[in-house]
Order: structure tokens, then C-alpha cells, then sequence
């Protein structure tokens, strides 16, 4: 039969932590609320720890209870329970006769049947790609032009996309602005950054450039002129005490692998280049290391593989984690033919890359190309600031914003905040924190990070979050 919550006494503390005995918890009357999920002590008497042999299992919502020995006390789970606690074997409630307050408190139970329980790995995987993959060098490029207008006129409204194929480059969008950017100029910088002997292909002989820019809608400006968001759209933020970065672990590591790649001086490697990792929560260990590097003619992947594989060792010992992993290089075993001539290039197609690895929602709008009146940029690296600030005072161990907005419309329409359970405080404390915190207008955000000043050539490879000497990361 199911248990009655309201015949359970909880015994309930802030932070479980097993150098604590249960006997300093605090005891009080609690009826599990449906979203609850408590920490159930088995095999314990009052007092006893989980040192002292104690074995966990799970009461979730309010009406169900997981067991798995004869004796119980309730304590809410919280986010410093360790994962090694888990137990192998569980039973559901309605195998279990009704639980009475007495038994809750350490009295013997009878023995039931144990069913075992085949834990799933929590394994994710993220990300990211070198600013030689295509898409980023048309993100760079995009973002080249924002800068340069901003760096001229303040006031500047820009919507930059970019098209690349081959030896083919199509610039079109909409650009209202006092300055006429040197599109040929910026386009050849950025090619000249990544290096021209990486990319090949002779672009530094021939580029074919196509422009297709026309100002701004002015029914589009009637909203944003008054302090209106320039579109509407949903933006996340997201930020995790995983990493210095407060960054996910496995897209922290693939991010350090590409620029560890970037900066190798051995000429055998190109410019286009992908990084992924596999990361096992519960273990803690990378399960895969994958990437794909694109390399001269004159060389195999055998030529190369040791330099490679001491690469994402590096970027894995940064983070604390060991080099047994399973390393997978070029898996199709030759990558010469790359970038444009590979695969066209487009603005904005690797948004997963630009914040979070995977890990974290993501807004419907990229982030390169725009001036920060439109809020697809500005709200993402507000969003990701109050995440990163709620984490940084500890607050919670994860943290998720989402800021919504309608176009012409100051205000936000609506904002949420999630820390996923983590939290040491009250939801409600730190939605309140939020609201009298942060200005949330367009204009207010603009000014409160002083967008108008960044540099966007910093971010538009390599990812626009966990860097230095960003407003939003400060």
C-alpha cells in the first residue's frame, strides 16, 4: 500500500553532509509537498551516519517511498549528498506495509523483498569548434562589422549575416549608421587572424565578395528608438560551479583543447577543427575525447596522433581529470579538404558552441552580427551574468535565467530562474534578488554592461562566455 505523508515525522536540515551525526538535525513536523524529494536513511538509528554504514535510498513527490532495509529516518536530500551513497537495490512502496511515526524514527520494519535496480551513467557531451570551422569565420566576420560601426557611431543599428562557399563571401543584412564599414577590409583581418597558410586554398589571393545591406526597418526603429527591445525572442543564461569558468566541465575541456590547438606551431595543422567530449557525471571521468583536426596533404593521422593526444591530456589535467579515457582522432582517418571547401559557412549556426557546450538551454537567436539593441545578444549575456552572480554568491550550485521579451517593448514579458535543486536559499528569496538587482530593459542592459564598448571580435570564436575582461563575466 502507499504511504500517508501525513503520518511521517521528517527530521530536517539544511546541508547533509556525512561528517554530520543525524542527531543534529532538527526535529519538527513536515508533510512532503508534491516536487519534494527527501532523503530516506537506511539501515540507521537515530543518531547514526552514513559513516556509520547507513544506506540511502529516495521518498519523491508526496506520496510514494523507495526502501531498502528495515529501518528508516527521513532528512531532505540536498545537492552535497554524494552520489556514491546511492544504493544498488531498492523496492517500491506499494510493497511495503503503512509506515507509522514510530517506525520513522528507528523502529524494526519487516523484512521485504529487494529488487535490483540498474543505475543509468548520467553522461553528456559537449562541443565546440576551432575559428576556422566556417561558420565562425562568418560569425568573426559579422561581428568585425559590429564592431567597427560602434567604434565610429554609438548609435549604429546592425543585423549582419554572413554567407561563405569556397572562395565566395555574401555580406547581407540591414546597417543603419553615420559610418560606412570597410566590408573588404574587415573580411580580409579576420582572415589574416585565423592565418591565411591555415586556411589555404590561396584566399589571400582571391576573395569574392557580395554585399547585400540596406538600412534598418523603420517600423523596426519606431520600438527601439523609445527603449524598446529590437525584436522579440527568448534568451537563457547559465552558469555552474563545475569549473573556475562556472562553465560545464566536458565544454570547458573542449574549448581548452582547440585553443591548446590553436596555438601549436607545427605547420602540419589546419584551420578547421571540431572538439568533443563525453563527460560521466557519477564517475566524474571523461568517457570519450573526440576531435577532428584538419591536417596538410603530406601527412596521416599516425604522423600526428601523439601531439594530439597529449593536447586533450592537458586540456583534461586543467580541470583535475586523469587521461584514461578513450581518445578518438580524425575517426574517418583524413581530414584535407576543410573549411569552405568543405562545408559552407553561414552566421549563427553554432549558438551551442557560443554559450554553454549543449549543457543549458539556448535562446532562438544567434549572437554574432548584432548591435545590442537587439536583445537575442544583449539579453543572452544578461541572462548569463545574474546565472553566473547567483552561483558566484553561492546561492546555488547551477543556475538557469531564461528573459523574454516583445518587440518595441521595454519591459521584459516574462523572467524565470531555475537552479535545478541546487539552491541554499529560498526560490523565492532569489527570484526577489533578481527583481530588485538588475535592470532589465534593453537600455538599461546596454548601459549596466556597457555594450557599446566591447570589443565583439573577442567572442565571436571560441565561445562569448567564461572569458576575462568581459562585462557580463566580471
Amino acid at each position: 500500500m502507499k504511504i500517508n505523508p501525513k503520518k511521517l515525522i521528517m527530521r530536517q536540515q539544511n546541508t547533509y553532509d556525512a561528517t554530520h551525526s543525524r542527531s543534529e538535525a532538527e526535529h519538527l513536523d513536515r508533510v512532503p509537498q508534491r516536487g519534494d524529494i527527501w532523503f530516506v536513511e537506511l539501515g540507521c538509528h537515530p543518531g547514526t551516519s552514513v559513516q556509520d554504514g547507513c544506506r540511502p535510498a529516495f521518498i519523491m513527490s508526496n506520496d510514494t517511498v523507495n526502501l531498502h532495509s528495515e529501518i528508516v529516518t527521513v532528512v531532505p536530500l540536498t545537492s552535497k549528498l554524494k552520489k556514491s551513497y546511492l544504493p544498488t537495490h531498492v523496492i517500491l512502496a506499494d510493497e511495503c506495509p503503512a509506515l507509522e511515526p514510530s517506525m520513522v524514527l528507528g523502529e524494526q520494519l519487516t523484512t521485504v523483498e529487494k529488487k535490483s535496480l540498474k543505475p543509468m551513467s548520467k553522461i553528456y557531451t559537449c562541443e565546440q569548434v576551432s575559428n576556422g570551422h566556417p561558420d565562425k569565420i562568418c560569425d568573426q566576420i559579422a561581428d568585425a562589422v559590429v564592431t567597427d560601426c560602434l567604434q565610429h557611431d554609438k548609435d549604429s543599428r546592425v543585423a549582419i549575416e554572413c554567407l561563405l562557399k569556397n572562395h565566395h563571401l555574401i555580406i547581407a543584412g540591414e546597417l543603419t549608421s553615420k559610418h560606412r564599414p570597410d566590408y573588404r577590409r574587415l573580411a580580409e583581418e579576420v582572415l589574416d587572424r585565423i592565418g591565411y597558410e591555415k586556411l589555404g586554398y590561396g584566399m589571400e589571393h582571391y576573395l569574392d565578395i557580395s554585399i547585400l545591406v540596406s538600412e534598418q526597418s523603420t517600423d523596426i526603429a519606431l520600438g527601439v528608438n523609445k527603449g524598446g527591445a529590437g525584436d522579440q525572442g527568448i534568451m537563457f543564461g547559465y552558469a555552474t560551479n563545475e569549473t573556475p569558468e562556472l562553465l560545464p566541465i566536458p565544454f570547458a575541456m573542449a574549448t581548452e583543447f582547440l585553443q591548446l590547438l590553436k596555438n601549436h606551431p607545427s605547420r602540419m595543422f589546419r584551420a578547421d577543427a571540431k572538439a568533443q567530449v563525453s563527460y560521466d557525471y557519477d564517475s566524474g571521468r571523461i568517457t570519450t575525447f573526440l576531435c577532428s583536426v584538419q591536417h596538410s596533404p603530406d601527412v596521416e593521422v599516425g604522423d600526428f596522433r601523439h601531439i594530439i593526444e597529449s593536447m586533450m591530456v592537458l586540456a583534461a589535467c586543467k580541470y583535475g581529470i586523469k587521461g584514461g579515457f578513450e581518445k578518438l582522432i580524425n575517426p574517418t582517418g583524413r581530414f584535407v579538404v576543410g573549411g569552405s571547401f568543405a562545408d559552407c559557412g553561414v552566421t549563427g549556426r553554432k549558438l551551442a558552441c557560443d554559450t554553454y557546450g549543449g549543457i543549458g538551454r539556448i535562446g532562438g537567436g544567434a549572437l554574432s552580427g548584432k548591435d545590442p539593441s537587439k536583445v537575442d545578444r544583449s539579453g543572452a549575456y544578461m541572462a548569463r551574468k545574474i546565472a553566473k552572480d547567483i552561483v558566484r554568491a553561492g546561492y546555488a550550485d547551477r543556475c538557469e535565467v531564461q528573459l523574454a521579451y516583445a518587440i518595441g517593448v521595454v519591459e521584459p514579458v516574462s523572467v524565470a530562474v531555475d537552479c535545478f535543486g541546487s539552491e541554499y536559499q529560498n526560490p523565492e528569496f532569489i527570484r526577489a534578488y533578481v527583481r530588485e538587482n538588475y535592470d532589465l530593459t534593453p537600455r538599461g542592459i546596454v548601459r549596466d554592461l556597457h555594450l557599446l564598448d566591447v570589443d565583439y571580435n573577442a567572442v565571436s570564436a571560441y565561445g562569448h562566455f567564461g572569458k576575462g575582461l568581459l562585462p557580463w563575466e566580471e
